[in-house]
């Protein structure tokens, strides 16, 4: 015959139980910082250009409602943003002015949990721009200066953080011209083949256009999109 648990050993496990989650909820309540920087993508520019409520913003609602969120901030993105520009902010240790404490971006780095990124795009665009004439070895030869200068930022960045870094590829626009679907394609390889990142790929985002993209003259993604890639963060992070 089973014996049965006394009422007063179910009130005592029943107390470790709630210890147990009141610890949990103390230690890992409102303890994420989370840095989101980048070009337009980053952002959280829509389809028709303008900069709105993107993925990071997604992302920060998710740990917000996790009951998780510390501190949230995208004030270091910018829309030209390259990865030249990025490595000098974090070398000079930019601050923002909107931001009220207004320390440096050194600091928002050594401070954060988590950090997203988006860049190289831009670099890519201007400097097929400089090619009068382009070719397959000039395009490999952009594609090896911008895998260095990303490496270098990378390193940069190293210097303060040390967790996981999120780098989310790039669309593939093929009414851009030839070279620079190409070169995206190349790009997005890069970053995914860097041991030192965790890469989120967009790629399936393209399979439905209809969805993800408002405007098909645009490569940034509606709402829907970015709330996809910020789900898809949110799992990785999560794992």
């Amino acid at each position: 015959m089973k014996k049965l648990i006394s009422p007063k050993m179910q009130f005592l496990f029943f107390i470790i139980l709630i210890s147990i989650f009141l610890i949990y909820k103390k230690n890992c309540s409102n303890n994420i910082t989370y840095l989101s920087l980048g070009d337009g993508y980053a952002l959280g520019t829509n389809s028709y250009g303008i900069a709105d409520y993107g993925y990071s913003d997604f992302l920060k609602d998710k740990f917000k409602k996790q009951n998780q969120l510390k501190f949230y901030t995208k004030d270091f993105s910018n829309k030209d943003m390259s990865i030249k520009m990025l490595q000098s902010n974090i070398s000079n240790n930019e601050k923002s002015e909107r931001l009220k404490h207004k320390i440096g971006l050194k600091e928002e780095l050594q401070n954060a949990d988590i950090i997203t990124i988006n860049v190289g795009l831009n670099d890519l665009k201007y400097s097929i721009l400089l090619e009068e004439e382009m070719s397959y070895n000039k395009l490999d030869l952009i594609i090896n200066k911008l895998t260095l200068d990303f490496n270098d930022l990378i390193k940069e960045i190293r210097k303060y953080y040390k967790k996981d870094i999120f780098v989310i590829g790039y669309p593939i626009n093929y009414l851009e011209s030839y070279y620079l679907s190409l070169g995206t394609r190349k790009l997005n390889e890069v970053y995914q083949k860097n041991r030192d990142i965790i890469f989120i790929s967009t790629s399936y985002l393209e399979q439905n256009k209809e969805k993800f993209f408002s405007n098909p003259k645009s490569n940034y993604y509606n709402s829907k999109g970015h709330k996809d890639i910020a789900n898809k963060i949110f799992t990785r992070y999560s794992e």
